[in-house]
């Protein structure tokens, strides 16, 4: 692997403040250089090298599911290419993907705001700019009461959408993360983004299964937005990697207590049967729905390696 390219990749995993999108416009720009700087020898290793870039982005970045789906549109690309456009058609590849992301990230917005009524309290974690895009839509057309955004600890970028829509115009309460489960009682409606989902379950943001926990309780519908980059089949879920992932034990204790050891996960999984609906670009998904929605996708075979 050229240098460079394994350079931006390291780059890349260790971006853990950025969302999907961002992370799949820097994975397209890699592919992109590994085209250009790739000595491949033939169309056989030069496939075989991208395919090497792609599973060492997905191990990067576990958790974001669009990491594969634009590994396997470039592949897929590549292999349909005449031998003269295949170097050429991995950038066409790759801007097409991060455009599409872009497309398909309106159209679910679109589509979420038949899942918000009037007068909705709003309970949400993290800060998944679809589920932000959605609630401003939503207020724009009245339908916003009040949004209740958990600080999502330990980087806190619940804090950082609670400026941004009290910046436009939402009425916004900000709460700890230990907080919010108990308050979803007092909510309407719970909505969170979410990084893979699979048959499995909702990769997203640890204490989002807390939350749909809550909700289940106090029978409030739990909302997953997810665009249809967002799904993974089942054969390539690992969860061991998707859940695994530790962050730098100095996010939650920046002065380390000898003896402590420190656990700091990033994401958790949210069993299906917890899940109203997944909305997607395309449509929304019951629990039952979602196992077939990911495993009908098509798996180009140099990333159909299961875990």
């Amino acid at each position: 692997m050229d240098p460079d390219v394994a350079y931006r990749i390291t780059q890349l995993a260790e971006d853990h403040r950025s969302g999907a999108t961002a992370i799949a416009a820097q994975a397209a720009e890699v592919f992109t250089l590994a085209a250009e700087t790739s000595r491949a020898p033939g169309e056989a290793q030069f496939l075989a090298d991208l395919a090497e870039v792609g599973h060492v982005l997905m191990a990067a970045q576990p958790a974001m599911a669009p990491l594969f789906h634009l590994a396997n549109s470039i592949l897929t690309a590549v292999e349909r290419a005449p031998a003269e456009a295949k170097r050429a058609s991995v950038a066409a590849a790759a801007k097409g993907f991060v455009a599409g992301l872009t497309r398909r990230g309106v159209k679910l917005v679109d589509r979420a705001q038949a899942h918000i009524g009037a007068e909705e309290v709003v309970l949400t974690l993290s800060a998944s700019g679809t589920v932000e895009a959605a609630l401003l839509k939503a207020h724009g057309a009245g339908l916003i009461r009040r949004v209740v955004c958990a600080e999502s600890r330990p980087l806190n970028e619940g804090i950082d959408l609670a400026r941004r829509l009290s910046q436009a115009g939402v009425a916004v309460t900000l709460v700890a993360d230990a907080l919010a489960p108990s308050l979803v009682r007092e909510a309407t409606l719970v909505l969170v983004g979410a990084d893979t989902v699979s048959a499995r379950g909702v990769v997203n943001k640890a204490g989002t299964y807390a939350l749909a926990l809550a909700a289940e309780d106090a029978a409030r519908p739990f909302i997953v937005l997810a665009a249809s980059d967002k799904l993974l089949p089942t054969r390539l879920t690992d969860l061991a990697a998707l859940l695994g992932e530790e962050r730098e034990a100095g996010e939650l204790l920046p002065s380390p207590i000898p003896g402590v050891t420190v656990l700091n996960r990033a994401f958790d999984l949210t069993p299906l049967n917890l899940v109203s609906w997944v909305v997607t670009d395309k449509g929304a998904l019951g629990s039952e729905d979602v196992g077939q929605a990911c495993d009908a996708l098509a798996v180009h075979p140099l990333l159909d390696v299961q875990p």
